[in-house]
């Protein structure tokens, strides 16, 4: 019992010992406390043990700072580092100050542990919030003192930053756009995503700004593309252009033979095919990649995007095989057998009207077998013979060719068929035929040329197309001289030679020695009065063959040194004149001047040179040259010194006592400029076009701030655009030595949109033409992707006439008004084709009532919206009957033009009555007769600012508005409009940054020029 007595009396006295402590200590005057954010009461032996405590922590902060440890209670910690803090507290000196949490390893916030500051306290409590709260309940905390704090929230006013955003477009390696790819932002201030649109388009806004991101893209059946170390700026907004993600799919070929022998060295074509086809048009292919399969027959492709796809292998002794629907699906490898069977042709022997063999001729086979459809030609060889592969167990068309020859064509020819053999007929006109002999044995040469065309034949004939009129030909053949004969072609069809006599050539062969008497290599040396010549070896060797008999003259030429020459008398047939010898001259002629800048000063060290040869001269200090010993009188010189730009002088004439000439040399200077979009420089890397006076284009690309510069440019007028940003040329002007700035503003509106089908899916492929709607002007021409969308940047506002047309199918227009606004930023407009079920059946006749077989029409719309527009292509067959379809419900009619090389060989236009194009799908029919009629008109074309213009666009309108002709031209000063039938015409001319012109004309009989037309500048 006493045991226990003891002990709670000697466990109570500390107690008690610390209640007297406390109730006993006096209070301290808070009234005296500025800003009792924290309020401290302590006696005065705890402000002295407090104070103490202070000064051992202020030098322990020392050695912590030096190690990076914690003297703070190692059961309290975590981690040996030091977490600093921002907060206010008041020290035990009733004074209000900042300082530092230094207890270990925690975070500390904005504001200290307990309160005090962070000096005071190493193990009585840890900060944990940021506001500066402490652990202990009740907002209080007892220091190693014993001193009692209490701390008051403070709370700090958030910053407003502005935000950054990110944008860009995510496409696979083929820049096909991928949508709903994932694009994520995370670092340690930052974490947000967003997915890429219809188009690949993504963009990011309201990311917080940081110094370290890690951006990450992810899409199904594409390899992750992750960057890491990105940093974004208050306020900035930034894009990062296009992101190109791999596919990890891939696709293994084995080309096998039909006996399962690898076929190395096979190529094999990669072909996508558009998912998202239109109904009614053929699918969509676009050429990947190709690769030739190795010893083993293996092609692989790695990185394939998901889709369909085919492949198509190719080898000299096999026939083509297509292998469809290959589905890859982004993951893994796919494996492809492909077998190939041997080679199959069509051959046979072609002969012309005499029976002898035709080389030369052009046979075209087409293979057709189920899903597929293979051309292929070869030429007839020297002896008429041919073998054009095509596909083994198919039924062929052969398609036979030659020029003044008809053409024929087979149907239904069986693969394998062999001994084909077929006679050319030629074509009604005007024929030249002939033959060519030895003139001394009287034989037949077997193989000759006339001019360019070779034949080959026993009985040595000839045949060529010549129209009437005065010709000269040139007849070569191997071991004979040339020969010329002039003839006059009479009218009637038919016109033959008398036997063409040919001579043995003769041959010379010698030796130019330059004036020092060494062996001069690269001399010409010609036979004068003939095409027969040699250059010189490197040891000044010449041999020359094929020299008619007779008496010649051989002359010897060189750059650096005058002519020689020497004569062949009595060369014989079949003669050989051999050792001689050609020597060259000195040279005689001299050449002096000055050199002086555009003030007229004498320049002194500039370099003076001979063009073509070594002959050069150095001005001395009063500008002066002369160069002596030239060979040649008719020279051209080049003078040049660092500093100013060289000059190339025009043709001059040296002579022993020559005139003095003066060349100018110029300062260079600069046309530089930037080039802003809305408000902000241009992107880097666009491209600024420069032509000079000749037509000569230069090209430089804009900086990281829009800026570009053309260097080193003499005195002169130049002409600057930007063609990608549809900004015009603009006249520059340049003085000597002064540099011009030329600044450029483009559009900040960005067109995109959709092409889709008026049930909503999309037209992959489609192609698209705008058209300024006052003008006619083409602005610019592009292609949707394979999902339909397209992006045009830079368009000015205004409003424009689109036309679209789809591939794989007859092309069909209509037009669209787009009206551009005005505000910078991305405008949108889907565009929409129109259900097509229309058909025209047009009947074509020449006046005699024939069937105008093979000419070609064009469908011209006369709707309402865009009257005469382009609608469509066709040709006649056989019958002279042609079909068109895919046309809209609107006014058409056809226009059939009839060429030179046809039956009418005078250029004319004939129009079928317009006719109404039926709903229901029904072929609509109308007729053409063929006229022989038209005049050609052409000009000349100016524009104000005194140069050509850069594109040119003429229209031809009849009395009626009905569209005659309309020609693009590209940088001309001349226009020239064929087929313009007689009577009233508007002829309306129009060209980018000049004003629409229309001229009012009557076009009659022998007409055939218009008056010169001046172009007025638009307001820039």
């Amino acid at each position: 019992m006493k045991k226990t007595l003891f002990w709670l009396l000697f466990l109570a006295i500390p107690v008690v010992a610390v209640i007297i402590i406390t109730l006993g200590s006096e209070p301290a005057d808070r009234e005296s406390l500025p800003t009792p954010v924290v309020g401290l009461s302590a006696s005065p032996d705890a402000k002295k043990t407090a104070d103490d405590t202070k000064d051992s922590a202020a030098k322990r902060r020392t050695a912590d700072d030096k190690t990076g440890t914690s003297t703070s209670d190692p059961e309290k910690t975590r981690g040996g580092g030091r977490d600093r803090g921002d907060g206010y507290g008041d020290d035990p000196d009733g004074r209000r100050r900042k300082g530092d949490s230094t207890s270990g390893g925690t975070r500390g916030g904005k504001g200290t542990a307990g309160g005090t500051p962070a000096s005071n306290i190493r193990a009585g409590g840890t900060s944990r919030k940021k506001s500066g709260t402490s652990k202990t309940p009740e907002g209080t905390a007892v220091t190693g003192g014993g001193a009692t704090v209490e701390v008051e929230e403070v709370e700090k006013e958030p910053e407003n930053i502005p935000p950054a955003s990110l944008s860009g477009r995510i496409v696979d390696v083929f820049r096909h756009p991928i949508r709903g790819a994932a694009i994520i932002v995370e670092g340690e201030t930052v974490n947000c995503r967003a997915s890429s649109g219809l188009n690949g388009i993504f963009n990011l806004e309201n990311i917080t700004p940081s110094t370290s991101f890690c951006l990450t893209v992810t899409a199904i059946g594409m390899i992750d593309y992750v960057k890491e170390g990105l940093s974004l700026g208050s306020g900035e907004h930034r894009n990062i252009g296009e992101i190109k993600l791999s596919s990890n799919g891939s696709l293994r070929i084995y080309v096998m033979s039909e006996g399962s022998h690898p076929v190395p060295d096979a190529r094999v074509k990669l072909e996508v095919v558009s998912s998202n086809w239109v109904e009614g048009l053929d699918v969509h292919h676009k050429e990947l990649s190709s690769k030739h399969t190795d010893l083993y027959g293996l092609a692989a492709f790695d990185r394939i995007a998901p889709g369909e796809y085919e492949i198509e292998v190719t080898h000299p002794d096999y026939a083509t095989s297509r292998v469809r629907e290959i589905n890859i699906g982004g993951e893994g490898s796919q494996d492809v057998n492909v077998k190939l069977v041997n080679q199959v042709t069509i051959s046979g022997t072609i002969v012309n009207e005499y029976e002898n063999p035709f080389p030369g001729v052009k046979v075209e086979a087409h293979s057709h077998i189920i899903g597929a459809s293979f051309k292929q030609h070869v030429f007839s060889d020297d002896k008429g013979n041919y073998a054009v592969p095509v596909q083994p167990r198919s039924r062929c068309r052969v398609i036979v060719s030659a020029y003044g020859y008809k053409t024929k064509t087979y149907i239904n020819v069986q693969a394998g068929t062999h001994g084909y053999d077929i006679k050319m007929e030629p074509e009604p006109g005007f024929f030249l035929s002939g033959r060519v002999i030895d003139e001394t044995t009287r034989e037949p040469i077997k193989k000759f040329a006339i001019n360019d065309q070779w034949f080959d034949n026993a009985s040595g004939t000839f045949r060529v197309r010549r129209t009437p009129g005065q010709h000269t030909i040139t007849v070569s053949a191997h071991g004979y001289a040339q020969k010329k004969v002039t003839f006059q072609m009479p009218q009637s069809g038919e016109f033959e030679l008398p036997d063409i006599e040919m001579t043995r050539g003769a041959m010379i062969s010698g030796t130019v020695l330059n004036p020092a008497g060494q062996p001069q290599p690269g001399a010409k040396v010609t036979v004068h009065n003939t095409n027969c010549a040699d250059d010189t070896n490197n040891e000044g060797v010449f041999v020359i063959y094929h020299i008619p008999a007779g008496d010649h003259k051989a002359i010897a030429t060189h750059p650096d040194y005058g002519a020689g020459e020497v004569n062949v008398p009595g060369l014989v047939e079949g003669g050989n004149a051999a050792g001689l010898v050609i020597r060259l001259k000195a040279g005689g002629f001299s050449v002096k001047g000055f050199v002086v800048n555009a003030a007229g000063d004498k320049l002194n060290g500039a370099l003076v040179q001979v063009i073509g040869t070594n002959y050069s001269a150095t001005t001395d200090d009063n500008g002066a040259f002369i160069i002596s010993g030239l060979p040649n009188q008719k020279i051209r010189l080049k003078a040049s010194l660092e500093g100013y730009l060289p000059k190339e002088t025009g043709e001059l004439t040296a002579a022993a006592e020559p005139p003095a000439v003066t060349i100018t040399l110029s300062s260079p200077t600069i046309i530089h400029g930037q080039v802003i979009v809305g408000e902000n420089p241009a992107p880097e890397g666009v491209e600024v076009k420069l032509l000079d006076v000749h037509r000569k284009p230069r090209v430089t690309l804009t900086d990281n701030e829009g800026k570009y510069v053309f260097n080193d440019l003499s005195p002169g007028t130049y002409y600057v655009g930007i063609p990608s940003m549809f900004l015009v040329r603009r006249r520059v002007d340049l003085a000597e030595g002064e540099p011009v700035q030329k600044n450029f503003k483009a559009s900040p509106v960005v067109w995109t949109g959709t092409v889709m089908n008026t049930n909503g899916s999309p037209v992959p492929n489609a192609f698209v033409n705008v058209f300024r709607q006052d003008n006619w002007a083409l602005i610019t021409s592009f292609t949707a992707d394979l999902q339909g969308a397209f992006r045009v940047p830079y368009l000015k506002p205004g409003k424009y006439v689109l036309h679209l047309s789809k591939t794989s199918c007859v092309t069909n227009y209509f037009s669209l008004d787009v009206e551009m606004p005005d505000e910078p930023g991305e405008f949108r407009s889907d565009l929409y084709y129109l259900p097509t079920p229309g058909k025209m059946l047009i009947r074509v006749t020449f006046p005699d009532g024939s069937s105008a077989a093979n000419l070609d029409l064009r469908i011209e719309e006369m709707g309402p919206s865009v009257p005469n527009m382009h609608a469509g292509l066709g040709s006649t067959n056989a019958s002279g009957i042609s079909i068109v379809e895919y046309l809209i419900t609107v006014p058409h009619r056809a226009c059939v033009i009839s060429w030179k090389d046809h039956k009418y060989d005078k250029p004319g236009v004939s129009y079928s009555p317009v006719v109404e194009i039926l709903e229901n799908g029904s072929a609509v029919e109308t007729e053409v007769v063929v006229e022989p009629v038209g005049k050609r008109l052409f000009g000349k074309v100016s524009v104000s600012d005194g140069d050509r213009p850069d594109y040119l666009y003429t229209w031809v309108l009849d009395e009626n508005g009905h569209l005659l002709d309309h020609t693009p031209y590209s940088n001309t000063d001349k226009y020239w409009i064929d087929s313009i039938p007689p009577g009233p015409c508007t002829v309306r001319f129009s060209s980018p940054g000049y004003k629409v012109k229309n001229i009012q004309l009557t076009i009659q009989g022998n007409q055939k020029g218009c008056p010169a037309v001046v172009l007025e500048k638009e307001p820039e």
